[in-house]
């Protein structure tokens, strides 16, 4: 496991966490529009520790793909990195960040079915998971410098979502 760290209110980075689960908790789900209010001047304070933990859970990431590259059926891989999309996706969906949200979602809606056995870990999906991961480092950098919503490649997001069986085929495979 990580270090344990410490924010500026000397808080650790699990209690900020559940502070923020606890928050999320009464987000609309998924699927809902965002809201359309800007989030209020009192909870961008939130937005370092965001910061913090989602950077946390993108290193776990990364150790759960090398897991999954020795073993692409380790369970325990597959649930570490559905845990670290997952609870990036709560925390970006609470700030409203809405592209980190959505990309977020739909790798952990791919990675439950891997989960379920509904899909089989291959390289495919860890080349998207480190993708994804990639992206959202990125675009935590440009949420650290005020870019409430880093622009999303949408190539990388129609692919996550066909992974996840959430839309079609690529158009020329269509015909």
């Amino acid at each position: 496991m990580g270090e344990l760290k410490v924010n500026r209110q000397g808080e650790t980075t699990s209690e900020v966490s559940n502070q923020l689960a606890g928050l999320g908790r009464e987000m609309a789900p998924a699927g809902a529009a965002p809201p359309a209010a800007p989030i209020p001047a009192d909870d961008s304070d939130l937005i370092p520790d965001f910061l913090m933990e989602s950077r946390e859970h993108l290193s776990q990431v990364e150790s759960r793909v090398l897991d999954l590259e020795h073993d692409p059926r380790n369970a325990n891989a597959i649930d570490g990195a559905f845990r670290s999309f997952h609870t990036i996706k709560g925390l970006a969906g609470f700030l409203d960040l809405n592209t980190i949200r959505e990309l977020t979602h739909e790798v952990e809606t791919v990675l439950d079915h891997c989960r379920s056995g509904q899909l089989a870990v291959d390289a495919a999906i860890i080349q998207m998971m480190l993708e994804a991961a990639d992206y959202l480092a990125g675009a935590c950098d440009q949420v650290e410098k005020g870019v409430r919503d880093p622009p999303l490649p949408q190539e990388l997001l129609a692919r996550v979502k066909r992974m996840a069986g959430h839309a079609g085929p690529p158009a020329a495979d269509a015909a």
